[in-house]
């Protein structure tokens, strides 16, 4: 079993990154979050901070889920990720929108 299919290491992804998350969304919808140009200098506006949180938050849960079904770690692996990328476009549609409405 690697690390990123260990039960305990996507326990810990999915609960940390959670707070983090649910401090994102709070923080938007009372406009009170990072603006939007947040992010590594190096990598542009595409390794923002809430991306990597989303994506931490769906591949925590999206694993913890597969391995309670008792998914074989390949398959463990795949629905993390696939979980982790869905969360991260559903986070970025969902602030793009409310930025849209606080700009207006």
């Amino acid at each position: 079993m690697s690390l990123l299919t260990h039960p305990q290491f996507l326990w810990i992804v999915s609960v940390i990154a959670s707070v983090f998350q649910v401090s994102l969304i709070v923080g938007a919808f009372i406009n009170q979050g990072a603006p939007a140009e947040t992010g590594f200098k190096g990598w542009g506006r595409k390794a923002s901070v809430r991306v990597i949180i989303s994506f931490g938050t769906g591949f925590g849960w999206g694993g913890v889920m597969a391995l309670r079904k008792g998914l074989p770690p390949t398959a463990t692996l795949a629905i993390a990720f696939t979980s982790a990328v869905t969360f991260t476009l559903l986070m970025f549609v969902m602030l793009r929108f409310l930025f849209e409405k606080t700009k207006n």
